[in-house]
């Protein structure tokens, strides 16, 4: 091991033991703030190498960082060598944790960002394993809890910046949260004074609370998700009302209202009757308007979009599905929605449709053609993360019986027969004409080398 500390871990040691360690550096400019930071992003810029390219950049914030006054930085210093990853190393944050904690006394939107900061550039060291990451989180978690106590917090809430408090909370163990006291602390923040940011990413939270590890009652479960459901709705119509509102912003907001009132987010999806889906296009001659039309046969629902490799990749795994069932009374259904873009997975080419719809659905026809799409594509009115079948990640299956309820859903395309098998038990539980055998298991692809 070198005898030579590196210069984060000398800074800790003169901020910590030299009480006249701030004499040896003058306190940051703005402009001198500003330069580091570009240094940083322009660090390696012609280095092709993505290690090599690393190392400039880490070597180049690890230089910014040992000339820094840490006594003098402010919130927004602190704030924009953040998000450049100035302050990623555990040396670092360990130097700016003393910083922080003082900045978080002010009573003030600075210090209440300052407590968020805290929290979010905690050191944690390189987890090895999910299990250290987690408790590397919980482990940080009361300073998250003790950030939503700050006097001003709901203030900050209100700012684009107020996102902070759901993007933190969203990292949380699912099976922590009731043990933190969390819902406690972080349900007075829900208001109408919410910024349309932290209401957009309260969809992290109800995913949170739909996870059975939250382990929370059902009433408890209720009261929440009402909760998140109203202020959603209470910021929805305060954007509508402003002139010049972010339609995208809007969308998410709505989405999120949506979701905190579904069957999904209380648990109850699964065995009830499937949320209705509005199609506006879709690739059949007689046009699919919606979910409902397809009641009396089994359906496969794959929420996926033209820019999602993995959805891309599962479309073999599909396209047996539609050759198996295409005699049988089973639709497979490939929902999308309008992206403001479209990704020509051929030519791996991004086109743009922002404010045209119509060119968007029309270049599906091309898309199927390449990508031998068999089966039914239709475009949702609602996002393809659908809110009330709660989509987070695409692809993402759901089937339906016949009988119009959701037997199966956050399924991922795996090996067809896993979903064949599922859908034959559904034909046969209606009465409804099956395949003859089961679909074979794909095979398991043979080490390398062989």
């Amino acid at each position: 091991m070198s005898n030579r500390l590196s210069s984060a871990a000398l800074l800790v040691a003169l901020c910590t033991f030299n009480p006249l360690a701030s004499a040896f550096f003058a306190p940051p400019t703005d402009a001198e703030i500003a330069a580091i930071v570009d240094g940083v992003k322009t660090a390696g810029a012609n280095e092709k190498d993505q290690a090599k390219l690393r190392a400039a950049k880490m070597a180049a914030a690890d230089e910014a960082f040992a000339k820094l006054n840490i006594s003098e930085l402010t919130v927004a210093n602190i704030d924009a060598l953040g998000k450049v990853g100035i302050l990623a190393s555990t040396q670092a944050r360990t130097a700016l944790a003393p910083r922080l904690a003082e900045l978080a006394k002010d009573n003030t939107v600075d210090g209440a960002k300052a407590a968020m900061l805290r929290h979010s550039l905690a050191p944690m060291e390189t987890p090895k394993s999910r299990e250290e990451y987690e408790a590397g989180i919980a482990k940080n978690a009361p300073l998250l809890i003790e950030a939503m106590k700050h006097p001003k917090a709901g203030e900050l809430a209100a700012l684009p910046a107020g996102d902070m408090y759901i993007r933190g909370a969203s990292q949380l163990p699912a099976a922590s949260l009731k043990g933190l006291m969390f819902f406690e602390t972080f349900t007075p923040l829900l208001t109408a004074n919410l910024s349309p940011e932290a209401t957009g990413a309260l969809q992290g939270i109800i995913n949170m609370v739909a996870d059975d590890d939250t382990k929370l009652s059902k009433e408890e479960r209720a009261t929440i998700l009402g909760k998140i459901a109203t202020t959603a709705e209470a910021v929805s119509k305060k954007m509508s009302d402003t002139p010049g509102f972010d339609e995208a912003k809007l969308r998410r907001v709505t989405s999120v209202a949506k979701s905190a009132r579904s069957p999904w987010a209380m648990g109850e999806l699964v065995g009830a009757k499937a949320p209705e889906i509005v199609f506006n296009w879709s690739n059949q001659p007689e046009q699919l308007s919606s979910l409902s039309s397809l009641k009396g046969k089994v359906v496969l629902i794959d929420f996926w979009a033209t820019w999602c490799g993995p959805c891309v990749a599962s479309f073999p795994k599909i396209r047996e599905l539609q050759t198996r069932y295409q005699d049988f009374p089973v639709a497979i259904v490939g929902v999308t929605s309008l992206q403001g873009f479209h990704m020509d997975q051929k030519a791996r080419n991004r086109i743009d449709t922002k404010g045209d719809p119509k060119k968007e659905m029309e270049l599906m026809t091309t898309f199927m053609k390449d990508m031998d799409m068999t089966w039914t594509v239709a475009f949702s009115e609602d996002s393809c993360f659908n809110p009330m079948f709660g989509v987070s990640g695409i692809p993402h299956l759901a089937i339906l019986a016949p009988d119009g309820t959701v037997r199966f859903n956050e399924l991922r395309p795996g090996d067809p027969a896993e979903e064949a098998e599922k859908i034959d038990a559904l034909l046969k539980e209606f009465k409804l004409a099956a395949p003859d055998k089961p679909m074979e298991p794909a095979k398991p692809k043979a080490p390398k080398g062989e």
